[in-house]
């Protein structure tokens, strides 16, 4: 009995339940169907009846332990009145030396159940994540230990379990409850949804505290967080951090960090080093702005009291190597979420996201796939991509101001600002781009900030401005241009690649290009394969470069959706970029689906081994993909529709 009180005790605190109280269930899932809308009701019940029953078992099994425990004391003194002292002593001994042995063996016995119960009751994709080498790039010369290797590999965004209840970030979520609650008005709705969401969170944290489910990943994670920690403390002269592209970890030297970010910030075309800290001056040019805005009545209250600003700091520069170039440079990144100018930025990039119309941009890679697969290239054309080299660093401020004054008839129709005025906001916001590095301040004397909010929308009205003057200035044909950002994609003749390109940097010293010519009929161009055909015409398919991490977490820590949402958005964008109606034959319409076919349909070659799919995984993945192949809002037409 005393083994079984622990294994009962030890279900209860790990949140599991003993085979003969969850067989004592299965019968009653036959009176419902699979999809009756009661089954998840069921669930509910069925979860707090076994708690129930568990609880009732294990006070009947004190109960019984009591009273074994009084029937054995009355022998004893029984025995001891029967017997002489040292007949009692000998047989007393004899017994417990028994009693202990059999309870050694029952306690391994259940020890063993449980942890069988666990397996079964744990996900079987919780087993230890596996070493991605393509996900950490170590550019140091220590070696890392195996469980760190494996913690930094799974990224910033893989989500770690909370084993103390104590660093739950429940303020945090409060706070994010709170907002969403107060976009509905109705106040008696808010009280109610408080108290669902309290009640809601003090279950958990009772259940986290009392019923944790310790799994083999959580207890792998807790390892590799310790490991880690010792690790970094034990190396102070090395760095972690996220690489520049292909969502990898770098682990670096702090003092060729130093370094690298020392000569970044030397380049005199780009950078001043300053004497003190600007920010309370460009605070007050800030809210003199907003303040003359106001006066003018070109903008609201609300909307003044959202631009002023009385609390920004001075942000704090950062690089972020770039593995897949020689020496690993660092691409500088400035958070200007601290500088007075932030909001103000924001305010005049939204008045000119809504009023640029390019005609030359594409907003993501579906709206590309879907104009590449409907055009035919001349004959003797061929595909090339040109990229800017450090884009943002290099804009000059006078092409800015000519892109604003070119596009002003657009731009004034969505909003009431002079263009005068309108001008000098756009250059407080960029000229105000400044920061810190090692206590050293900084001003940005070209350029854009990687890292404003105003650079994006700038960097498109400059490329704009450089298409259609190098358009009309060469005597090259160039039947197809289009741009994301920076990225150009342009059919050529084969015979005019290098004088386009010559054009293109003709424009502007500033600017320069490089240029991707295609291979073997094949470009890579954003997280697609182009492939030009004999009759000319493009097809596509999905594409990841060789810098990429190849990290898909199917993890159980993760949300379902935190799971299912990048499968899903990859298997939607390998069904509008290749042979869809091919995928939808096979998988589209399966009653059930071979994981690893259809992994390895997906994603052929080396990524069937870094997914972990679960049959009902891809069927919801499957649901998603039909979603966005055959929805009536979906640009891509249904396999019979083609």
């Amino acid at each position: 009995m005393m083994s079984r009180k622990g294994f009962l005790i030890e279900c209860r605190r790990k949140g599991i339940f003993p085979a003969h109280i969850t067989n004592s269930f299965k019968c009653i899932y036959s009176l419902l169907e699979e999809n009756s809308p009661y089954l998840n009701q069921l669930n509910r019940h069925i979860a707090r009846f076994k708690k129930s029953i568990l609880s009732i078992e294990i006070k009947h099994t004190f109960h019984k332990i009591s009273l074994l425990n009084e029937q054995v004391e009355r022998c004893k003194q029984q025995i001891a009145i029967d017997t002489s002292k040292e007949i009692h002593g000998t047989f007393i001994f004899s017994q417990e030396l028994a009693y202990h042995n059999i309870l050694n063996r029952k306690t391994k016995s259940t020890t063993q159940k449980l942890a069988r119960i666990i397996s079964k009751t744990a996900d079987h994709h919780t087993r230890n994540p596996e070493l991605k080498e393509q996900a950490i790039f170590n550019a140091t010369d220590h070696e890392i230990p195996p469980e760190t290797s494996i913690l930094l590999s799974l990224g910033p965004k893989f989500s770690l379990p909370y084993t103390n209840v104590n660093r739950l970030p429940i303020y945090h979520l409060i706070a994010d409850l709170e907002s969403i609650l107060h976009t509905n008005s109705d106040k008696s709705i808010q009280d109610r949804n408080r108290c669902l969401i309290s009640n809601a969170i003090q279950n958990h944290v009772h259940k986290m505290g009392k019923h944790t489910l310790t799994d083999q990943l959580t207890q792998f994670c807790t390892t590799a967080i310790s490991t880690t920690k010792k690790f970094l403390a034990a190396h102070p002269d090395i760095r972690v951090m996220p690489a520049d592209k292909g969502n990898r970890t770098v682990i670096m030297k702090s003092d060729a960090y130093q370094l690298k970010m020392n000569e970044l910030l030397q380049d005199a075309n780009t950078y001043k080093q300053i004497a003190r800290d600007p920010t309370a001056k460009n605070q007050s040019l800030n809210n003199n702005i907003a303040q003359r805005l106001l006066d003018l009545k070109l903008i609201d209250n609300q909307t003044f009291r959202s631009l002023k600003t009385n609390t920004a700091t001075c942000p704090r520069i950062y690089g972020q190597p770039k593995v897949h170039k020689i020496n690993i440079p660092l691409r500088p990144v400035v958070p200007n979420i601290t500088a007075p100018s932030y909001m103000l930025s924001k305010y005049i990039c939204r008045i000119l996201q809504s009023s640029i119309n390019s005609q030359y941009s594409i907003p993501d890679s579906f709206a590309f796939c879907e104009y590449v697969n409907s055009i035919t290239l001349p004959p003797e054309y061929v595909m090339i991509s040109l990229d800017v080299i450090a884009l943002f660093p290099s804009i000059p401020h006078a092409l800015i101001t000519k892109g604003i004054i070119d596009n002003w008839p657009q731009i004034k129709t969505k909003n009431n600002i002079c263009l005068d005025l309108f001008l000098e906001i756009v250059e407080f916001c960029v000229s105000s781009s400044y920061f810190q590095f090692n206590n050293k301040f900084y001003q940005q004397i070209n350029g854009t900030a990687m890292g404003s909010p105003l650079s994006p929308i700038l960097a498109e009205i400059v490329m704009d401005t450089l298409i259609k003057a190098t358009l009309e200035t060469t005597t090259i044909t160039v039947p197809v241009i289009k741009k994301y950002v920076d990225d150009l994609f342009l059919a050529v003749h084969q015979n005019h690649i290098q004088e386009i390109i010559d054009d293109f940097n003709k424009y502007h010293p500033s600017l320069q290009f490089t240029c991707e010519e295609e291979k073997d009929n094949t470009l890579p161009y954003l997280d697609m394969l182009l492939i030009r055909q004999e009759n000319q015409t493009i097809s596509s398919r999905w594409y990841a470069k060789p810098t990429a991490s190849e990290q898909q977490h199917q993890q159980q820590q993760h949300q379902k959706s935190g799971k299912l949402f990048p499968t899903r958005t990859h298997m939607c964008r390998y069904g509008s970029t290749h042979e869809y109606k091919y995928i939808y034959s096979k998988v589209g319409r399966a009653g059930s689906i071979d994981s690893d076919s259809t992994v390895e349909l997906l994603f052929p070659g080396h990524r069937k081994k870094t997914l972990y799919f679960s049959h009902l995984q891809l069927q919801s993945c499957m649901t998603g993909l039909n979603l966005r192949l055959y929805s009536p809002r979906a640009k891509c037409k249904r396999p019979e529709e083609r």
